[in-house]
């Protein structure tokens, strides 16, 4: 007896594992695709992102993948050549598949795949792809004609300040959209702006209204530096395809400034610096040099900039002669000139802050001389009441602080603020702690604090870039890292410190209380052939009216250039 219930247990789970096992639904329901993706495969955006498309309906048989008509979308450049040959990726949920697998194809044929899901089910499905026009605008500048104001644009709100107590009864005006968009509504003919008054902006799509409200208003200020929420990107792009700047091969120093409303590139190479729409990037054409040399160039706090000459032959002998203009149209004035004794290049880097109508300090670095000596040095001038007060020489080398040759292995050596009491920043590819770091450096020349990074992509980070500049009751540092090895997906980090309180800069100079923006910014070249050519600037500058800060970077090794721009208004 006992025998047979052993057989005819055994019995039962033979046929057990001979049945079929029976496909059980999931209790939740998941979407069996999620996106299809289009990536580029060859030109200076390989491997990024070209298009996008989010499923909303997981059992369509056809789609669709959407492709930018331009991009960059501010440039002129079509999508047309790339769309031939693109990388596509889906996300898939668990145990779904697609035969034959994604890969590179055109999204100009209609690509046929056997998709199957959780339960097993198969179909055909077709992807492909489709460009369009956008279907955003925004407004980058607005202008009333006579009398000549300029508004104030909060794109986030849609509105148009205009703040005059002229009589703006019958006045004509002009404005700029974004690119590919146009302005819709008609300016020339005067009309009453002492009234809220629509204007509209028509997208690159041609059917899709952007409405703005110009009104004359003086909005109100927050108390203290800018709003982290208003932070948004106005360029980025790649510079040598769009401004004819040099290949990131060549043997360039950049420098940055911004004035007059312009954004001013200087190469460092003895080609005279060009200058740009400061909202789009746009070029607009060659600064007025006169008598000038730039080697390095500079901007304060109230648009005026210093244009200095570099010193880098043996045997490093000659005056640095520094010119100050506000314009990109006036022809420079001489600023100050003076000549050291010791024999080390200089006048490759300069930094400026506070006002140079008023008070301000100045830094020029001494730079290392390639397989001889390294540098320690720096020119300190301090003005006055908008006169030079005193240029002094300080060696840091006590506090530990040395760098090399420029581009690549010099520093950044910034002012804190604007007088010798605040200090300054400093910021090198390998400084106290072996690896890249930002110091505040202590007006007695001693370490007020030290910032290394614990981020595993430190090895390939080049932080050597720093600006400081007083906003809006707020003292704030920007920080760019260079990215050394951009073949490496290793990026350009930019990060904005609130230092108006110095003892927030303790830490990591990538996680630390005094950090208010953080962020990675996408680049265009991705080649490692040229290190010793990684090298870039970055400058803060803020509106006539005193409303917008805006912060430009450019990443010559990276190939990028491009600018934020944050508002202290209060919501």
């Amino acid at each position: 007896m006992k025998k047979s219930i052993i057989i005819a247990a055994l019995s039962c789970l033979f046929l057990a594992a001979c049945q079929k096992p029976e496909f059980v639904e999931p209790t939740v329901q998941r979407q069996s695709i999620t996106s299809i993706s289009a990536f580029f495969t060859d030109g200076p955006y390989n491997g990024l992102l070209l298009g996008r498309l989010e499923v909303s309906d997981p059992d369509a048989d056809r789609f669709v993948i959407p492709i930018p008509y331009y991009y960059p979308e501010e440039s002129d450049d079509q999508t047309t050549m790339y769309m031939a040959k693109v990388r596509v990726k889906a996300e898939l949920a668990n145990d779904c598949k697609i035969d034959p697998p994604l890969s590179v194809m055109s999204l100009y044929d209609e690509n046929e795949f056997v998709f199957t899901d959780a339960s097993g089910k198969s179909r055909k499905i077709v992807i492909t792809g489709k460009r369009v026009k956008s279907s955003n605008a925004t407004l980058m500048s607005f202008s009333i004609v006579n009398p000549p104001i300029d508004g104030f644009i909060d794109n986030d709100e849609r509105m148009i300040y205009l703040f005059t107590t002229d009589d703006l009864s019958s006045v004509s005006a002009t404005a700029v959209a974004s690119a590919h968009a146009s302005v819709k509504s008609d300016l020339d003919t005067p009309a009453d702006y002492n009234n809220p008054r629509e204007v509209v902006l028509l997208a690159p799509d041609g059917k899709t209204e952007i409405v703005y409200t110009a009104q004359k208003a003086v909005p109100t200020k927050i108390a203290h530096g800018f709003n982290k929420s208003s932070v948004r990107q106005l360029f980025n792009f790649a510079p040598d395809s769009r401004l004819g700047t040099p290949a990131y091969t060549a043997a360039t120093n950049p420098s940055l400034a911004a004035i007059d409303g312009y954004l001013v590139v200087c190469m460092g190479d003895g080609s005279t610096p060009i200058y740009l729409d400061g909202q789009t990037g746009a070029k607009k054409g060659e600064i007025v040099l006169g008598s000038a040399s730039a080697g390095s160039i500079a901007s304060d706090e109230a648009g005026n900039m210093l244009i200095c000459n570099h010193i880098a032959e043996d045997p490093y002998s000659g005056s640095l002669k520094i010119y100050k203009s506000s314009s990109v149209s006036e022809t420079p004035v001489l600023f100050c000139e003076y000549e050291s004794a010791r024999a080390l290049p200089r006048g490759g880097k300069m930094e400026i802050s506070g006002n140079l109508d008023g008070d301000a300090m100045v830094t020029i670095l001494f730079e290392g001389v390639p397989s001889v000596t390294s540098a320690s040095h720096f020119i300190s001038i301090e003005v006055k009441g908008g006169s030079v007060n005193s240029i002094n020489e300080y060696d840091l080398s006590a506090a530990g602080l040395s760098w090399g040759q420029a581009p690549v292995n010099a520093a950044a050596l910034t002012p804190a603020s604007s007088t010798a009491a605040g200090g300054w920043f400093f910021g090198a590819y390998s400084g106290l702690s072996g690896g890249p770091e930002i110091d505040w450096v202590k007006p007695d020349l001693s370490i007020g604090s030290n910032l290394p990074t614990s981020n595993g992509s430190g090895w390939a980070w080049n932080a050597n870039q720093i600006d400081c500049k007083a906003f809006n009751n707020a003292q704030y540092a920007a920080f760019l890292v260079l990215s050394h090895f951009p073949a490496w997906g290793v990026a350009p980090q930019l990060y904005v410190y609130d230092v108006t309180d110095i003892s927030g800069m303790k830490g990591e100079f990538d996680n630390c209380s005094a950090l208010v923006v953080g962020t990675e910014i996408e680049y265009f070249q991705m080649t490692n052939a040229a290190e010793s050519n990684s090298c870039g600037d970055v400058v803060i500058a803020q509106s006539a009216d005193g409303f917008k800060v805006f912060i430009y970077y450019f990443d010559q090794y990276a190939g990028v250039i491009g600018g934020f721009v944050a508002d202290c208004i209060k919501k």
